[in-house]
């Protein structure tokens, strides 16, 4: 039997995905939660996502509750597939550690994994086709005159 080897930020991951989907709270709990102050922000960062601890005192209460509102407050998309769309971000970001996060979470609120691995393909296939020649893409706006993307791309490349 092969031994699987699971490192520290796959852990914190996984638990991270289940506290957080067992104790969500309503959007009401969320804005009425008592002040705990900047130390208590900080106690709540160290246990979540290692990229909190970059962020200055000065901004932490904001960038948190921000977080906090973005990942676990009810919305107009189901929250099924607001993690579909973090799995599928996290794959091209390439960043593991949001994709177990999203992965379990998506898992835990009905997702199958032919729906992870669809969101997870079409997010890459997508993300490739970034790589077009200009002379192949359409700009969104319609027209390339008005597009700014397409000024400064045409600025560069005249005489």
């Amino acid at each position: 039997m092969a031994q699987t080897w699971i490192d520290r930020e796959t852990i914190m991951a996984l638990a991270w995905a289940a506290t957080f989907s067992i104790n969500r709270r309503t959007s009401q709990e969320v804005r009425h939660e008592p002040d705990r102050g900047l130390q208590g922000d900080r106690r709540d960062v160290r246990a979540g996502p290692s990229f909190f601890k970059l962020v200055p005192d000065s901004s932490l209460r904001l960038e948190w509750d921000l977080f906090k509102r973005v990942q676990f407050e009810e919305g107009p998309i189901p929250n099924k597939y607001r993690e579909l769309i973090g799995v599928a971000i996290s794959a091209v970001t390439k960043r593991r550690y949001c994709a177990v996060y999203h992965t379990e979470v998506a898992k835990l609120n009905g997702a199958t994994d032919a729906e992870i691995e669809d969101a997870v393909h079409y997010a890459k296939s997508s993300a490739g086709l970034t790589g077009t020649p200009p002379f192949l893409s359409r700009c969104i706006c319609g027209t390339r005159s008005r597009c700014p993307s397409h000024r400064r791309r045409d600025n560069r490349s005249s005489p």
